[in-house]
């Protein structure tokens, strides 16, 4: 089965949710990264969250999810357009030993943040380190959850499931409108039922009648993720200007070739002396070169 987000409600409450399945998009991630557990689990889960969070967001748009530390790990991205197009990398230093759960993270905060094209219209972010909010073993579904009853006010549910090759989730949120508590509780308690191993076992719609065997179901279009880096060698060349002349060429002096590595892709980008004399000379942010796959 490809990958898919599927959106769904039900009828007559104010609940919208999401299961998905980022099965591929996970691998070709995977294919130019090798990242240590636990930061594979949440760079997956991540993946998940934000297609799912996106599917439901109307607006155009990307909507981005970082996690950022002061200790060994430094930052981890994830974003999602409205193409439901998915990336997402994390930056990690060499020194200094990774949490076995976010509420370790040295210094860590979970924000999310909307944007329309490069501008941002909007952040929200909370601190990981409140042990009096969240369970010193926490892992990102409640974080989420946490985020979304602090920074929004509104009651989330995930489950996230990461076997090593292929992650599954399921969302329940509490909209704005009319709702009995009881109908909430009821909601999660046929959740909690779920193992996450059960997640691929079955079509979607398929598990979603089960296991709300006793409401209406609303489903909506399922879509299709797909991973894709925004990266392109105009960017590149474009940050190399920046950087200026003299340190390009410094570094072009000490090394033969400039090259950058994409966090995301793998995708490596080559720079010559003919290229960094042409870059420098027209100014402008595409120039002739070469570009190679890690």
């Amino acid at each position: 089965m490809s990958d898919y987000v599927l959106r769904f409600g039900f009828s007559g409450l104010p609940v919208r949710g999401a299961i998905a399945d980022l099965g591929a998009c996970w691998q070709q991630l995977a294919a130019h990264r090798n990242y240590p557990a636990p930061v594979a689990d949440w760079l997956a889960q991540s993946l998940l969250a934000i297609s799912m969070l996106r599917a439901g967001i109307k607006d155009r748009g990307k909507l981005g999810l970082q996690i950022r530390g002061s200790g060994a790990l430094r930052l981890l991205t994830a974003d999602c357009d409205q193409q439901l197009h998915v990336r997402a990398a994390a930056t990690c230093s060499e020194s200094g030993e990774l949490p076995s759960a976010l509420p370790a993270i040295d210094d860590g905060v979970l924000a999310l943040m909307l944007y329309d094209q490069d501008k941002m219209l909007s952040q929200g972010m909370v601190a990981l380190s409140d042990h009096r909010q969240l369970p010193e073993d926490a892992g990102l579904a409640a974080s989420l959850e946490h985020y979304f009853a602090q920074s929004e006010q509104l009651q989330t549910r995930f489950m996230l499931h990461f076997d090593q090759q292929r992650p599954t989730g399921i969302m329940l949120q509490r909209m704005p409108g009319n709702m009995a508590a009881d109908d909430w509780h009821r909601l999660g308690l046929m959740l909690d039922t779920l193992q996450p191993g059960e997640l691929h076992q079955q079509p979607p719609q398929t598990m979603l009648a089960r296991l709300f065997a006793e409401d209406e179901l609303l489903l909506f279009e399922r879509r299709q993720p797909q991973y894709r880096c925004t990266c392109t060698r105009e960017r590149v060349a474009s940050v190399l200007l920046q950087l200026g002349q003299d340190d390009i060429t410094a570094l072009l002096l000490e090394r033969g070739e400039v090259t950058v590595d994409c966090e995301h892709c793998g995708r490596i980008y080559r720079f010559d002396r003919v290229d960094i004399a042409q870059l420098f000379a027209s100014g402008e942010h595409s120039v002739p070169g070469s570009a190679s796959l890690q």
